[in-house]
């Protein structure tokens, strides 16, 4: 048996947003640090000085906003990988300073997304092996391991995540490609609508002052089963009041939920993309007949956006519409959110990658050195 099957095989769900690490058979990641890299300036006592990376939190805390550019780097944009550099500091960071452990030693479970491009893939391949030596690795699909994590093997897995919203459809354990959909409208888009909404408010926010309307969003948003509905009612009703960081206070009241109802709305931002509940309708609909039945078994919900209150009775709701519309959403579908909703996708891993006949799937290196990088497609389905 090769060496690596004895040890614990280390499982890296890493996002646009977030980056959580740990071991395999273990029920929570050892390690949930921001996926953010940024260059900083180190000052030597002989006075001299050099750059070196920060990472995590302590990138983070340098208050730049989020983007493709800049001194804070995320490795992902949209879900896709852009920044191979950052991504590479960003787990070494993870493997040596938050695990401690050499990945040279341990096989690596790494989740990934069935929207990413194949050649994705391929790199992600290339980094363990070449550049940190792991003697194995497979690569899972996100949507179908939070399935396995909530005890199912069928479904359609819709996906809030920082870069965008997906619906995936899952058959039996397997990903089904085809249906799939995707649109750039995810947590990152309704921060910068709060942005907008509280602008118009008069209330005005600099870009160094991006995380503080993210917190703003995380904590006093709502979804509402009606927004027009919403809106008529006692203004009063709505208000709230909301500390800032320099001890200003803000009245909140129609952005509350204004802001997520982007996600059923891309229009108000002037997007032409389908909403959530559309999403999951098309999807259906471009999936093959005799698998439908078994998708509507259940609406998984993951990602940082499904925690978002209310979310769950207004897509209930709207699903039940589209049944009554006639289209092909059956009467009676359930939409659930998983009760750690966030770690639902490393959990899945962590509980694939611990079983016997798991063992049999890794991806080895030796493996890698006779097929190359395309291997993964073989080995990782």
């Amino acid at each position: 048996m090769e060496e690596f099957k004895n040890r614990a095989a280390v499982i890296v769900d890493s996002g646009s947003a977030c980056c959580r690490a740990g071991l395999a058979g273990e029920e929570n990641p050892r390690c949930c640090i921001p996926a953010l890299v940024a260059a900083a300036r180190r000052q030597h006592e002989n006075g001299g000085n050099d750059q070196h990376f920060v990472v995590g939190q302590a990138a983070a805390a340098q208050g730049h906003r989020l983007g493709r550019a800049g001194t804070v780097r995320s490795p992902s944009w949209r879900g896709v990988t852009t920044d191979w550099q950052a991504l590479e500091v960003l787990w070494h960071h993870v493997f040596y300073k938050q695990l401690k452990m050499a990945p040279e030693d341990q096989a690596v479970f790494v989740t990934d997304s069935p929207f990413d491009p194949t050649t994705c893939r391929e790199k992600v391949c290339e980094l363990l092996f070449e550049q940190f030596g792991v003697p194995a690795l497979f690569v899972g699909h996100a949507p179908t391991l939070a399935l396995y994590a909530s005890g199912c093997i069928s479904g359609l897995v819709l996906e809030l995540g920082h870069g965008g919203s997906r619906v995936t459809a899952v058959h039996e354990g397997w990903t089904l490609a085809r249906p799939g959909i995707r649109v750039d409208t995810g947590g990152y888009d309704l921060t910068a609508y709060m942005a907008t909404l509280l602008s118009a408010a008069g209330n005005h926010f600099g870009a160094h002052l991006w995380h503080v309307v993210r917190n703003i969003k995380e904590q006093c948003c709502y979804v509402a089963l009606d927004a027009k509905a919403e809106t008529a009612r006692r203004k009063a009703d709505l208000l709230i009041e909301y500390k800032l960081p320099d001890g200003k206070v803000i009245t909140l009241g129609n952005e509350r939920f204004w802001c997520p109802e982007l996600l059923f709305q891309p229009s108000l931002r002037g997007l032409s993309d389908p909403g959530i509940s559309a999403m999951i309708s098309d999807c259906l609909a471009r999936a093959p007949q005799g698998t439908r039945p078994s998708l509507t078994n259940k609406v998984l919900l993951i990602g940082g956006g499904a925690s978002l209150p209310g979310l769950i009775a207004r897509l209930q709701s709207e699903l039940k519409n589209l049944a009554s519309a006639g289209q092909l959403v059956p009467p009676g579908t359930v939409v659930c959110i998983p009760s750690t909703q966030m770690l639902t996708v490393w959990r899945g891993a962590s509980i694939v990658a611990a079983t016997e006949p798991f063992q049999e799937c890794w991806l080895t290196h030796d493996t890698y050195k006779e097929m190359g990088s395309f291997a993964v497609h073989h080995y990782c389905y």
